[in-house]
C-alpha cells in the first residue's frame, strides 16, 4: 500500500498527527511541504467522512499538497462528506493539468476552511460536472468584465420578422478558447445551467428614410447571481488562468 495511503488511514484512526507524520507520510511528501503536519492534518480532514477510493491512491498526495497551500492552517476544519465524497470521486477521472480539476480542489479547500465553507454549496460539484474547459474560461472572463455585443438584423416586411444576424462587434475573447466556433454551444449550455445571462439592453432601428429596414441590438453577456457565487468558490486565480490561455494560444 503506498505510503500516503498509510498516512490517511493513520490520520483516520489517530488524533496524534504528529505520529502519523513521523510514521507514514512518504519521503516525497516531506520535501514538498514546509509544513508537513499540516498537510497530514488536510488529509484527515478531507476523508475522515468517507471512505478512502482506491483509484484515488496514487493522487492523493498531490492533491493534498495543492489543497493545503490554499488554506491557512490555524482555520483548517472538517469537510462536509456531502461535499468531500463527490468532489473526490470526480478528481479519480480529471486530468492532473486540467482547469477543470483546479476547480474541484478550489472547491474542497473551501470545504475545509472554517472561513469560507459557507461558500462551499454543494450544488457547485453538479455544475463542475457538466462544463467544458473553454466554459470554466469564459466563467473567468466575464468575472472580471461583462462582454458587450452589438448585432443587427434585416427586418424582412413581407413575414414581419427580422433575420440575417449580423455581429458588429463583440468582446467575448474567442482567441483565448480552445475551440472558438462552440460559443453559441457554451453560451447556450452556461445559460441553461444559470450561470450567465444575456440580455438585449437597447434597440435601435435601422431606417432608410422613413422607413426602417432592420434593427441594431446591444447586448451584454453577464454572470448571473448564482454564476459570481460559483466563481468566488471555484473558479481558479489570475496566475492559474492567464498560464492556460497562453498555453491555448502557444497549441493554436
Amino acid at each position: 500500500m503506498p505510503d500516503e495511503i498509510n498516512l490517511v488511514k493513520l490520520a483516520l484512526d489517530s488524533k496524534i498527527v504528529e505520529k502519523v507524520y513521523d510514521d507514514g507520510i512518504s519521503p516525497g511528501m516531506k520535501e514538498a511541504s514546509k509544513i508537513p503536519v499540516e498537510l497530514v492534518k488536510v488529509a484527515h480532514l478531507v476523508l475522515a467522512p468517507i471512505q478512502l477510493l482506491g483509484a484515488l491512491q496514487d493522487r492523493f498526495e498531490r492533491i493534498v499538497i495543492k489543497i493545503s497551500g490554499k488554506v491557512s492552517p490555524e482555520n483548517l476544519t472538517k469537510a462536509p462528506t456531502n461535499i468531500a465524497g463527490p468532489i473526490l470521486e470526480n478528481l479519480r477521472y480529471s486530468n492532473d493539468d486540467s482547469i477543470i480539476t483546479e476547480c474541484f480542489i478550489n472547491l474542497l479547500a473551501k470545504a475545509i476552511d472554517k472561513t469560507k465553507q459557507d461558500q462551499a454549496h454543494p450544488g457547485f460539484i453538479k455544475t463542475l460536472e457538466n462544463l467544458s474547459p473553454d466554459e470554466v474560461l469564459l466563467i473567468y472572463v466575464l468575472s472580471k468584465k461583462d462582454l458587450e455585443i452589438v448585432d443587427t438584423m434585416d427586418l424582412d416586411r413581407a413575414q414581419n420578422q427580422f433575420k440575417n444576424l449580423v455581429q458588429e462587434k463583440s468582446d467575448v475573447p474567442v482567441n483565448e478558447l480552445q475551440y472558438p466556433s462552440n460559443f453559441e454551444i457554451y453560451y447556450t449550455h452556461l445559460d441553461a445551467l444559470g450561470i450567465v445571462t444575456w440580455p438585449v439592453y437597447k434597440q435601435v432601428p435601422i431606417m432608410d428614410g422613413n422607413v426602417q429596414k432592420g434593427i441594431r441590438r446591444y447586448s451584454k453577456l453577464t454572470l448571473t447571481p448564482y454564476g459570481k457565487y460559483f466563481v468566488k468558490a471555484c473558479v481558479p486565480d489570475d496566475e492559474y488562468v492567464q498560464q492556460r490561455i497562453r498555453e491555448i494560444r502557444e497549441e493554436s
